[in-house]
């Protein structure tokens, strides 16, 4: 790469002429240059005016990168619940990191080189490996990261994810329905996925973490589903659905306390702009 020749070289030139200095240098390692590497390539690609959040934590990967849909607002987080995920596992994990937003509405270019695809989350790694899909980057997580433990949690974990699994599909039927006579059905199988999901968190510790004191997989799944329910049922449907499932809502309660979603998530106004496309309403 064209920022390896500019670098490396330098650093050669200084080692020379400078013997005295070279301890200084000690540090800079080969890992080092690629970094310095992906920084400058990555400035190159970038336009200045990105904007760039920093996640936070102790496990530094030199500034690994998770690009996400923009909100309704330039450089504020969007709605993707598949973002949302990725940022709180990251977040859980310790990994430092940094936010990119990207404009889902005119996509750059060099985004599109990244991911042709052109879906977030988007994540790039300090080794430069592109991870564009959620689970993908919780494998990556579990495998490279041993700080904050497995993300993978127990197998009463996984039960209670296979119950909530249908509440997302559900509530995407719903919302874009455009049939008045189908409401009612759609409606009524939102309801019968979340009491699936009510019975399995009732034979459960009432407001806890499916991890107990700490985020694992599964909590990082259900938490956007959930959060999505909470704020777009009442606005496009004038109806709370979570008012009757006393353990839904105490376990979306416990999520929405951590220090993880409160740092990866937008507001729930931000949720329903970003559904308002999908349901076809002009924002």
């Amino acid at each position: 790469m064209g920022s390896c020749r500019i670098y490396a070289p330098l650093l050669v030139l200084s080692l020379a002429l400078a013997p005295s200095l070279s301890s200084a240098f000690a540090p800079i390692t080969a890992n080092t240059l690629r970094i310095m590497s992906r920084r400058a390539a990555s400035a190159a690609l970038s336009p200045p005016n990105v904007k760039r959040i920093r996640g936070g934590g102790a496990h530094a990967l030199n500034m690994a990168t998770l690009y996400c849909k923009q909100g309704e607002k330039e450089g504020s987080m969007g709605e993707c619940p598949f973002t949302l995920k990725a940022n709180m596992a990251l977040r859980s994990k310790k990994v430092d990191f940094e936010s990119v937003m990207i404009n889902f509405a005119a996509k750059p270019e060099w985004f599109m080189k990244l991911n042709e695809k052109g879906t977030a989350p988007t994540f790039t790694t300090d080794q430069g490996k592109t991870i564009t899909d959620s689970e993908d980057i919780i494998s990556w997580l579990d495998e490279t990261v041993p700080e904050g433990g497995l993300l993978k949690g127990n197998s009463d974990a996984a039960a209670v994810w296979d119950a909530g699994s249908g509440v997302f599909p559900a509530l995407g039927k719903l919302l874009k329905n455009t049939e008045v006579g189908d409401e009612p059905e759609l409606k009524t199988s939102l309801k019968a996925e979340l009491q699936k999901l009510e019975d399995a968190l009732a034979k459960r510790p009432v407001g806890g973490l499916l991890g107990g004191k700490r985020l694992v997989h599964e909590d990082c799944r259900l938490a956007p589903f959930l959060f999505h329910v909470s704020a777009t049922v009442p606005a496009f449907k004038g109806e709370d659905v979570l008012a009757s499932l006393p353990a839904t809502t105490a376990y979306l309660a416990a999520l929405s306390a951590t220090p993880e979603f409160q740092a990866a998530t937008c507001p729930p106004e931000g949720v329903v702009f970003g559904w308002k496309s999908k349901v076809g309403i002009k924002p």
